[in-house]
Protein backbone atom coordinates (compact mmCIF):
# COMPACT_ATOMS: atom_id res chain seq x y z
CA UNK A 1 0.00 0.00 0.00
CA UNK A 2 1.60 3.62 -0.90
CA UNK A 3 2.49 5.19 1.81
CA UNK A 4 0.03 8.55 0.72
CA UNK A 5 -2.62 7.22 2.23
CA UNK A 6 -5.97 10.14 2.09
CA UNK A 7 -9.08 10.09 3.26
CA UNK A 8 -11.78 8.19 0.61
CA UNK A 9 -14.17 9.92 -0.89
CA UNK A 10 -16.71 7.07 0.66
CA UNK A 11 -15.52 7.93 3.87
CA UNK A 12 -18.29 6.50 5.40
CA UNK A 13 -18.57 3.25 3.61
CA UNK A 14 -14.82 2.69 4.38
CA UNK A 15 -15.92 2.44 8.21
CA UNK A 16 -18.77 0.73 8.02
CA UNK A 17 -16.60 -2.07 5.71
CA UNK A 18 -13.89 -1.54 8.59
CA UNK A 19 -16.41 -2.31 11.65
CA UNK A 20 -17.97 -5.68 9.46
CA UNK A 21 -14.58 -7.29 8.32
CA UNK A 22 -11.58 -6.10 10.96
CA UNK A 23 -11.36 -9.43 13.62
CA UNK A 24 -12.37 -11.68 11.20
CA UNK A 25 -10.41 -14.04 8.55
CA UNK A 26 -11.78 -13.89 4.89
CA UNK A 27 -12.17 -17.07 3.50
CA UNK A 28 -13.31 -16.16 -0.28
CA UNK A 29 -13.54 -13.39 -2.24
CA UNK A 30 -15.32 -12.75 -5.27
CA UNK A 31 -16.77 -10.18 -8.04
CA UNK A 32 -20.12 -11.34 -8.91
CA UNK A 33 -21.17 -9.16 -11.92
CA UNK A 34 -24.33 -10.55 -12.84
CA UNK A 35 -26.59 -8.13 -11.42
CA UNK A 36 -26.91 -4.24 -12.49
CA UNK A 37 -24.07 -3.30 -10.49
CA UNK A 38 -20.86 -5.11 -9.62
CA UNK A 39 -20.70 -6.06 -6.43
CA UNK A 40 -17.34 -7.54 -4.01
CA UNK A 41 -18.58 -10.40 -1.97
CA UNK A 42 -16.64 -11.51 0.99
CA UNK A 43 -17.07 -14.76 2.70
CA UNK A 44 -15.95 -14.61 6.06
CA UNK A 45 -15.07 -17.76 8.94
CA UNK A 46 -17.98 -16.72 10.81
CA UNK A 47 -20.38 -17.44 8.42
CA UNK A 48 -20.84 -13.63 7.69
CA UNK A 49 -20.95 -12.80 4.73
CA UNK A 50 -20.14 -8.71 3.41
CA UNK A 51 -20.91 -7.25 0.35
CA UNK A 52 -19.58 -4.03 -1.07
CA UNK A 53 -21.80 -2.73 -4.21
CA UNK A 54 -22.17 0.54 -6.37
CA UNK A 55 -25.06 2.23 -6.69
CA UNK A 56 -26.14 5.17 -8.60
CA UNK A 57 -28.86 7.49 -10.30
CA UNK A 58 -29.04 8.66 -13.98
CA UNK A 59 -26.02 9.29 -14.96
CA UNK A 60 -23.95 9.50 -11.89
CA UNK A 61 -22.57 6.38 -10.48
CA UNK A 62 -20.31 4.26 -8.43
CA UNK A 63 -19.20 0.61 -8.69
CA UNK A 64 -16.95 -2.41 -7.62
CA UNK A 65 -13.70 -2.43 -9.81
CA UNK A 66 -11.35 -5.33 -10.03
CA UNK A 67 -9.90 -7.70 -6.92
CA UNK A 68 -6.15 -6.68 -6.70
CA UNK A 69 -4.67 -9.63 -4.71
CA UNK A 70 -5.83 -13.09 -4.63
CA UNK A 71 -6.76 -15.06 -1.01
CA UNK A 72 -6.12 -18.31 -1.88
CA UNK A 73 -4.34 -20.04 1.08
CA UNK A 74 -3.68 -16.90 2.94
CA UNK A 75 -3.97 -17.22 7.28
CA UNK A 76 -5.07 -14.32 8.55
CA UNK A 77 -6.93 -11.54 10.80
CA UNK A 78 -7.76 -8.35 9.72
CA UNK A 79 -6.95 -5.01 11.55
CA UNK A 80 -8.31 -2.33 8.68
CA UNK A 81 -9.59 -1.27 6.01
CA UNK A 82 -7.55 1.78 4.21
CA UNK A 83 -7.76 3.59 1.24
CA UNK A 84 -5.22 5.52 -0.98
CA UNK A 85 -5.06 7.93 -4.32
CA UNK A 86 -8.26 8.69 -6.21
CA UNK A 87 -9.69 11.82 -8.54
CA UNK A 88 -11.64 13.48 -5.97
CA UNK A 89 -14.99 12.05 -6.77
CA UNK A 90 -14.41 8.58 -6.11
CA UNK A 91 -12.69 7.19 -9.03
CA UNK A 92 -9.55 5.51 -9.10
CA UNK A 93 -9.27 4.48 -5.30
CA UNK A 94 -7.12 1.48 -3.78
CA UNK A 95 -8.94 0.09 -1.05
CA UNK A 96 -6.72 -2.39 1.15
CA UNK A 97 -8.11 -4.74 4.06
CA UNK A 98 -4.93 -5.27 5.91
CA UNK A 99 -3.51 -8.03 8.54
CA UNK A 100 -1.42 -5.96 10.71
CA UNK A 101 0.48 -4.23 7.51
CA UNK A 102 0.20 -6.88 5.28
CA UNK A 103 -1.96 -6.75 2.24
CA UNK A 104 -4.81 -9.91 2.02
CA UNK A 105 -7.22 -7.88 -0.49
CA UNK A 106 -7.59 -5.13 -2.80
CA UNK A 107 -9.90 -3.49 -4.60
CA UNK A 108 -10.50 -0.61 -7.08
CA UNK A 109 -13.67 2.41 -6.92
CA UNK A 110 -14.73 3.39 -9.92
CA UNK A 111 -17.17 6.47 -10.49
CA UNK A 112 -18.67 9.54 -12.09
CA UNK A 113 -20.72 11.98 -11.03
CA UNK A 114 -22.44 12.64 -13.99
CA UNK A 115 -23.61 16.43 -13.87
CA UNK A 116 -23.41 16.57 -10.16
CA UNK A 117 -26.87 16.72 -9.01
CA UNK A 118 -27.19 13.40 -8.64
CA UNK A 119 -26.32 10.82 -5.62
CA UNK A 120 -24.20 8.19 -5.88
CA UNK A 121 -21.98 6.07 -3.83
CA UNK A 122 -20.95 2.43 -2.48
CA UNK A 123 -22.67 0.57 -0.03
CA UNK A 124 -21.95 -2.13 2.59
CA UNK A 125 -24.24 -4.80 3.34
CA UNK A 126 -24.04 -7.65 5.84
CA UNK A 127 -25.30 -10.75 6.05
CA UNK A 128 -24.95 -13.03 9.35
CA UNK A 129 -25.44 -16.71 8.51
CA UNK A 130 -27.90 -18.46 10.42
CA UNK A 131 -25.98 -20.40 13.40
CA UNK A 132 -26.16 -24.08 13.05
CA UNK A 133 -27.66 -26.74 15.29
Amino acid sequence: MSENKTESYFEETRVELSAAVVGQRIVKAEVDRSGREDELKLMLESGREVAVSGWGSCCAWAGVGEILLDLQNVEHVITSVEATGGDGVGSGEKWFILANLDQVLGFETDASEGTGYYGYGLSVNVREEAPSD
